[in-house]
């Protein structure tokens, strides 16, 4: 059994995904599993998910020819694939 020992007495202490402890009525659920995770954590899932729906709006306003693309083309595929590679720094999340 491992000992901890917080500088703050918390009433029930838990240990998020990052290694992070908490207390559990300062977490918050994952949108993406049921599980309770540190404020932190959860900030980065919600800041996932609004670049996830960044991309797939953008990718079907390409698909579909939307009106504002027309004659920006290219420089919403660049953006496009910005917002694909920043959003491969929130995979281990």
């Amino acid at each position: 059994m491992i000992d901890v020992f917080f500088d703050n007495e918390m009433e029930m202490p838990c240990l998020c995904d990052c290694g992070e402890w908490f207390d559990l009525n300062d977490g918050r659920t994952s949108p993406y599993r049921d599980v309770v995770v540190c404020r932190e954590c959860y900030r980065r899932l919600i800041e996932r998910e609004n670049l996830e729906d960044q991309i797939e709006e953008l990718q079907l306003d390409l698909d579909n020819g939307a009106e504002y693309i027309i004659g920006n083309r290219r420089e919403y595929k660049r953006e496009l694939k910005e917002l694909k590679e920043k959003l491969k720094e929130y995979e281990n999340i």
